[in-house]
């Protein structure tokens, strides 16, 4: 069996035994691809708006460049959380499990992930 894309080039080809494992190329045809797009859509919607409220909570009390390194740096923990770069949720259980629930010490166990992260191995 051959499938061909309906962008581009690329062409997968498999015996039809292995359709079972190869059903996903076929997704299209019933608008899955559409409802994970939405999904992930709304996931990204959540996120920059998280990181839009946390800007707006610490843009004045700090410079735009020590904000703009302190949100990249969130933004590649979550991103290394998703991505498998940390284990799943290692970097939200970082902070609820380490840290006071009153945020005291969030700023400074932060820090301490921030300067392991920048070390050289």
């Amino acid at each position: 069996m051959r499938f061909y894309e309906t962008i581009g080039t690329a062409c997968v080809e498999f015996p039809l035994e292995k359709l079972p494992e190869n059903i996903g190329l076929f997704n299209f045809l019933l608008d899955l691809e559409t409802e994970i797009h939405h999904a992930q859509s709304l996931v990204n919607l959540q996120a920059s708006a998280m990181m839009r409220e946390l800007y707006n909570g610490i843009k004045a009390d700090y410079d735009t460049d020590t904000v703009r390194k302190f949100l990249i740096r969130i933004l590649f923990c979550l991103f290394a959380e998703d991505t498998g770069i940390f284990r799943p949720d290692q970097f939200n259980r970082l902070i609820d499990k380490h840290t006071k629930a009153d945020g005291s010490d969030t700023g400074t166990m932060l820090t301490e992930l921030f300067q392991t992260l920048t070390q050289s191995a």
